[in-house]
């Protein structure tokens, strides 16, 4: 999506892959700015990257709000038009998805160390040891503030309660 702003911010064209990503229609451009699509600073501090080069081109991910209220994460390039020096062009391109896969990621790389960690430790636990550090691991995962353990048992489709533990507090050993 390209847009080309004036030195102010404000939008003097956009096409229609800009307007669809924004939610703007194009009778609201002339009074549209590059600006309104930040969330509030005290929410948020919304820029993740920039890159400046040499000859002006400025690169950088943030995350912008749209008029509905839906938050997307945007790589914005802009560079300047040599004929007109008050004006920018400016490429916006939508990469929630890639966000999205790069903290997938993450998230996996934590809960395999995790995971490996314990199993090294394993060996030198007692069992409810073993579940409490499961339980605790599994919080820090999942941002949950209550994790549960159950077992199966020989019983057909029946579950034991084995363990919980709730948010800063110790595990209990529970059976029922």
């Amino acid at each position: 999506a390209s847009v080309v702003p004036v030195a102010s911010s404000a939008i003097a064209w956009a096409n229609a892959a800009f307007r669809s990503l924004t939610g703007l229609v194009a009778a609201d451009i002339e009074r549209a700015t590059l600006s309104q699509f930040e969330p509030r600073a005290e929410n948020d501090a919304t820029m993740r990257s920039a890159a400046i080069s040499g000859d002006g081109l400025i690169l950088r991910e943030t995350r912008w709000r749209r008029g509905d209220g839906s938050t997307l994460e945007v790589e914005i390039a802009m560079a300047p038009v040599a004929e007109l020096p008050d004006r920018r062009v400016v490429t916006v391109r939508d990469i929630s998805n890639r966000r999205r896969t790069v903290e997938r990621g993450e998230r996996e790389q934590r809960r395999i160390a995790g995971t490996l960690d314990l199993t090294q430790r394993a060996h030198s636990l007692t069992e409810s040891e073993i579940f409490d550090e499961t339980l605790m691991l599994l919080q820090q995962l999942t941002g949950s503030e209550l994790a549960s353990m159950f077992l199966a048992v020989p019983e057909g489709a029946q579950f034991e309660l084995t363990s919980r533990r709730a948010a800063g507090g110790g595990g209990d050993t529970v059976t029922v």
